[in-house]
């Protein structure tokens, strides 16, 4: 028994050598160069953490091999395209053919998983989210959040001013990152007013971002892909509150947010008092949480589509 197990081990490593090697040999035997790769990781050691920014080593690669080249992220092989023509031809003239993007397999399967949002999506189920979502991106829409966004840009200006007048050095990075992710946390996340400098969203959505190709279970879940679609990620959606994962949090805490605005706008129902195309004109601010609300009947003849 002891020799059967040892049997398979054997052949079972060998066989995951094997197939390693040829997936790190397939750039080279179709003469497309590129950094060289490692049997198992490939070049994700490169392009992974902080120390190793993606964007900045995919430049410092089209300047040493060109504008196609391909690399081994992990455990599967990508093509990177900088070159103009054949990028127009990729995802104008070939649409049908290239209409995904390269996710982390922890993400799961994009045309199962509920939780896949329409950056994610791909096929069908993208152009489904995208109808879903187009009501409410209409452009007479889009000028109802501009109230917000005016909003937040004067207080930031007053804030700079307030940094100039007492005489201390200001780093405008953090003041527009302030801007951003308050516009943002008012127009989809539910926030009511300003709070620059004093709201928790910004911290936690940069956070979600530094986490992002920087943390262990993407790093295993680019190099053994099965083991990060069906593993890791039930585990990591199961303990990301435990854990403190900052995505993990925000999705909670956007999740509430609409559950709550939900729940106001059942109260005025119940009071028929239910907010109309008017009077959702005369509020004097509109997030994007009120516009969805308010497409609600396209939405669901789309949905039952």
């Amino acid at each position: 028994m002891f020799l059967l197990i040892l049997l398979l081990i054997t052949i079972s490593s060998l066989l995951l050598f094997w197939t390693a090697k040829r997936k790190s040999n397939y750039w080279k035997n179709r003469g497309i160069p590129g950094p060289e790769p490692l049997p198992i990781k490939g070049n994700i050691d490169l392009i992974f953490g902080k120390k190793n920014p993606f964007s900045l080593q995919l430049s410092n690669w089209s300047k040493k091999y060109g504008r196609i080249y391909g690399i081994k992220h992990g455990w599967n092989n990508v093509l990177v395209v900088s070159e103009p023509r054949m990028v127009k031809e990729l995802i104008v003239e070939k649409f049908e053919y290239f209409h995904g993007r390269f996710l982390c397999p922890i993400v799961g399967d994009v045309d199962t998983n509920k939780f896949i949002h329409l950056f994610f999506a791909k096929g069908k189920r993208w152009k489904r989210l995208r109808s879903i979502a187009n009501p409410a991106f209409s452009i007479s829409n889009l000028k109802r959040i501009m109230p917000i966004v005016e909003d937040s840009i004067k207080i930031n200006i007053n804030l700079l001013k307030e940094a100039e007048s007492s005489g201390k050095c200001a780093d405008l990075h953090e003041y527009f990152v302030e801007l951003a992710f308050d516009i943002i946390a008012r127009i989809a996340m539910g926030q009511g007013d300003s709070k620059q400098f004093k709201s928790e969203y910004c911290q936690i959505a940069v956070d979600t971002f530094a986490y992002v190709n920087n943390n262990i279970f993407d790093y295993i879940a680019f190099i053994f892909p099965w083991i990060g679609e069906n593993i890791l990620e039930p585990f990591v959606r199961a303990t990301g509150k435990i854990r403190g994962d900052p995505n993990m949090i925000l999705i909670d805490k956007l999740t509430k947010a609409v559950k709550q605005r939900k729940e106001e706008r059942m109260k005025k129902i119940e009071r028929q008092e239910e907010e109309n195309e008017e009077n959702l004109n005369n509020k004097k601010f509109v997030d994007f949480i009120d516009l969805f609300w308010n497409q609600r009947p396209k939405i669901m003849k789309l949905i039952l589509k």
